[in-house]
């Protein structure tokens, strides 16, 4: 684990705020899963409590990161600050029972890497109850 990482990871938790974290692995414009880390029973309609976490390697130094959402086919992406290596899962994606995330970098001289995008599966779950 990232230093960056533990340093959100155990700040949350100081907070009480336990949260779930997809870690993902970033290397040239290649986004993988972390291997190790558990995709399955991601549950649909959480808020502030998916995160996910980015290993970069040296290509991304020097840029400005942010994961792109996108909660169905042909939407409008989400775009969220990474700071730390890391962002939470925006609850406008979350509330899907699918979404794809990727990764854009930036430099100051204009410069942008992308990534590919990765599908990330979740399970209807009971918390449209409290979208109403």
């Amino acid at each position: 684990m990232m230093p960056e990482m533990d340093r959100e990871l155990s700040g949350n938790r100081q907070k009480g705020n336990a949260m779930r974290t997809l870690r993902f692995r970033v290397s040239g414009q290649e986004l993988t899963r972390a291997p190790g880390c558990d995709f399955s029973n991601i549950i649909a309609g959480t808020s502030g409590y998916l995160q996910v976490a980015f290993e970069f390697g040296p290509d991304w130094d020097d840029t400005v990161r942010v994961a792109a959402f996108y909660p169905y086919l042909q939407s409008p992406e989400v775009g969220r600050l990474i700071r730390d290596g890391a962002c939470i899962v925006p609850d406008e994606v979350a509330a899907y029972d699918q979404f794809k995330i990727g990764v854009v970098g930036q430099r100051e001289n204009g410069q942008r890497i992308t990534t590919n995008l990765i599908t990330i599966k979740q399970e209807r779950g009971s918390g449209q109850a409290w979208q109403q």
